[in-house]
């Protein structure tokens, strides 16, 4: 990366006599879709991603977000200079720009607490915009939790580009409510969507709040007749962000409340993003009325992270620990660690302890005996006999045929999956999965856990991740 923030994927250098004539981008274009396929380019890509080819053998790939460009160029560069070498006959190279990155590096501003923040309003805004609730009390600073730092990979990517379009003011559903398991990172993208939101705009009228929160002022609003201030607070902005919507489950008032708060809103144009630990049709208590306009707006999932991002998460939170691990440990906590990644930091947190104070190494074998203990500690309590019936269920097919021999893809491909999600919800060893699913090898269920862990990043909106889904569900009530 050079001073101007531009990535390259370099191909060899010929002279200028040798190159071949230029080649137009739709011709990239199609040779790219021929390589990975049009729905996996029309997911990551899309028209919103620019090819531009000019006579000096270089193609430029131009997105409209930094976030966007570092995606594409970690996940894509090999395979666009393959095409593009295969096009100029080895001539040229690949520059992947983005709309919004700057000339140079913006030098970073001195951090301010919220305090000091709060003690100069700024011009044009309300009181009522001075005294803005925030569920995060760490006193992050908006450079912190911006979108450019917030790690992305198939498992979130969709709920990542929603908050792209929240954050320019694009128009999008609303309200957008953000759902999936604890720990995947719904209140970190809230936080980063209302930090580069104000950051975008500082007249931006930002209320950002827990469902607990709005719960609490709505009580004390009834019982000290305060409920119009009340109302005035959470309905005068422009962008309401609200965390743990299964919260308001069994409230019926301070739901209906929370239902002509968002009547009001979405009649004023403005957006609304919640967060919910689970799908809308697991919200049932939440009452028809308020179900029926969330189910109007645009559910997102975000999904437990996927092998790829657990690995650069892990680097990421041992870097910022100042932990060193070595490339093998690294990939045995992500490839072993079921959870996201609250699991990865104590586990990283733990391998810390043992380095600094108790002189320990931080190998391979540390890491493997601090994952079997957060696993066997945090993990539900889920047999192997629970995730056969959960996926017989799912896919309709009998207990003897998901162990069975053939390979027919309707038996072979739920056994894939039950093998999966065994390693994924149990604490069984592979031999124990193994010998479960019809006496199979240890070797033979690593071999089929990779190969779903692929299936998901090729494709994290298919059948098999819609499957998946289905699968969790049913455990869950169970």
């Amino acid at each position: 990366m050079d001073d101007l923030g531009l990535c390259t994927a370099c191909l060899p250098e010929v002279s200028q006599a040798n190159s071949s004539a230029p080649v137009a981008a739709d011709e990239v274009r199609q040779a790219l879709v021929d390589v990975i396929g049009a729905e996996r380019y029309n997911t990551f890509f899309g028209p919103e991603v620019e090819f531009s080819a000019g006579e000096n053998c270089t193609l430029e790939v131009r997105t409209p977000t930094l976030l966007e460009r570092n995606f594409l160029r970690d996940r894509f560069s090999a395979d666009l200079a393959g095409v593009f070498r295969r096009l100029t006959h080895n001539a040229g190279r690949v520059v992947f720009r983005a709309s919004d990155e700057q000339a140079a590096p913006a030098k970073k501003p001195p951090t301010r607490t919220r305090a000091a923040m709060r003690t100069r309003p700024v011009r044009g805004e309300s009181p009522i915009d001075q005294r803005r609730l925030d569920w995060d009390t760490r006193g992050a600073t908006a450079a912190a939790e911006c979108l450019g730092d917030f790690l992305t990979g198939s498992s979130n990517l969709a709920a990542v580009r929603v908050a792209e379009q929240i954050i320019s003011r694009r128009p999008i559903g609303s309200p957008i409510v953000f759902w999936g398991p604890t720990g995947v990172g719904k209140s970190h993208l809230l936080r980063a969507i209302r930090a580069a939101a104000r950051q975008r705009d500082r007249r931006l009228r930002v209320l950002a709040l827990n469902a607990e929160q709005f719960t609490t002022g709505f009580v004390e609003a009834l019982q000290g007749r305060g409920l119009p201030s009340f109302r005035q607070k959470h309905r005068g902005v422009e962008l309401l962000l609200l965390d743990d919507l299964q919260f308001f489950l069994g409230k019926k008032k301070t739901a209906e409340e929370f239902q002509y708060t968002l009547d009001h809103l979405t009649e004023a144009g403005a957006v609304v993003v919640c967060t919910s630990d689970r799908p809308l049709a697991e919200l049932a208590g939440l009452g028809d009325e308020l179900l029926s306009r969330l189910r109007a707006g645009l559910p997102v999932e975000v999904s437990a992270p996927e092998g790829a991002l657990r690995r650069a998460l892990t680097m990421r939170i041992a870097a910022e620990r100042g932990l060193e691990l070595t490339a093998a440990a690294s990939d045995a906590l992500a490839s072993t660690i079921t959870g996201g990644a609250r699991e990865i930091t104590g586990a990283i947190n733990r391998l810390q302890t043992h380095a600094e104070f108790l002189g320990g190494v931080c190998d391979e074998m540390a890491v493997l005996a601090v994952v079997e203990e957060i696993n066997r500690t945090s993990a539900p309590n889920v047999q192997l006999a629970d995730v056969e019936q959960a996926v017989c269920e799912v896919y309709g097919v009998a207990a003897a045929e998901l162990k069975g021999t053939t390979r027919k893809k309707a038996a072979a491909e739920p056994r894939m999956l039950a093998m999966w999600l065994a390693r994924k919800h149990t604490r069984a060893a592979w031999s124990e999965i193994g010998a479960h699913f019809g006496r199979r090898s240890h070797s033979t269920v690593i071999a089929a856990h990779h190969r779903v862990e692929e299936l998901i990043a090729a494709g994290p909106s298919g059948q098999l991740a819609h499957a998946i889904r289905r699968v969790e569900q049913v455990l869950r009530k169970a």
